[in-house]
């Protein structure tokens, strides 16, 4: 018998090719992830899992307080001068992050002052006339209706003396909390996206210091809580039911972990070649 020949073909026993000999099949991908999004992770992990627990830990903060700042109406009485104070602190927050540690990170992707600045502008017109004519994006409280004094007040506008809001008032208070909240889901969505994209950009730059993209997590958690109470303060203006409060304030919770997954849905097409 020869060297390395097969004992079961030297026996004249014919060999049925197994399982073992056929070569093996890459695995399927389930029908939910993305072209190029698994590659992406696995391709881009540098062998460690650590910046997806960071992004897991980031979400979870960022998701608690937003419930919190929806809870908040129902919990406690807020006043118009905490809201504003609260809220131009978080207003210089994001100022300095945007300026001191987003604006650099683009000038090193362009590496053009006048692009990155072009862009700067652009999104802060954009911001200013979206708030500006959309009024769907404002940090307050409601003011107490004002108390009558008398029989003159409250017969003054004998047309509505005694006679319960109309229907066209209800649809009205309907449209302003649906409206506030989609335009609210939409900014908290472009919320997720800069969040993961700051992450991916400190990680692919090579910043080990510090937590990857800390700045923008900081800006989103202290500013959610905000946005949530914009909404919780209108579906109570709107006088709608408790558990349609909870139901609206848990769905918009989740928009900003949405928003992160979508940009790594398409980072999975988009950034393999950068």
């Amino acid at each position: 018998m020869q060297q390395g020949s097969d004992p079961a073909a030297a026996r004249g026993v014919r060999r049925v090719r197994g399982d073992a000999d056929r070569p093996e099949r890459p695995a399927e991908k389930p029908w939910f992830i993305a072209p190029g999004f698994g590659d992406f992770i696995v391709n881009n992990s540098g062998g460690s899992t650590a910046w997806m627990i960071l992004l897991a830990v980031y979400c979870a903060l960022i998701l608690s307080s937003s419930l919190l700042g929806g809870w908040l109406p129902l919990l406690v009485r807020l006043t118009h001068t905490r809201v504003q104070v609260a809220t131009s602190f978080v207003a210089g927050l994001m100022l300095g992050v945007g300026i001191l540690h987003l604006v650099p990170h683009a000038w090193e992707q362009f590496h053009s002052a006048d692009l990155t600045m072009g862009w700067v502008l652009g999104g802060f017109l954009t911001m200013f006339f979206v708030q500006r004519y959309l009024h769907f994006h404002h940090h307050d409280v409601p003011e107490e209706a004002p108390e009558t004094h008398g029989h003159a007040e409250a017969s003054s506008d004998p047309e509505h003396h005694g006679r319960e809001q109309t229907l066209a008032d209800k649809s009205a208070r309907r449209l302003s909390w649906m409206g506030a909240t989609f335009g609210l889901t939409v900014h908290t969505l472009l919320d997720g996206v800069a969040l993961a994209a700051s992450v991916e950009l400190d990680r692919r730059l090579g910043r080990t210091h510090g937590l990857l993209g800390f700045g923008t997590f900081l800006v989103v958690f202290l500013h959610k809580p905000f946005d949530a109470l914009a909404v919780g303060t209108l579906l109570a203006v709107g006088r709608t039911s408790r558990s349609l409060r909870h139901w609206v304030n848990g769905l918009f919770a989740l928009a900003n972990p949405a928003g992160l997954l979508l940009f790594y849905l398409g980072a999975g097409r988009f950034l393999q070649t950068a």
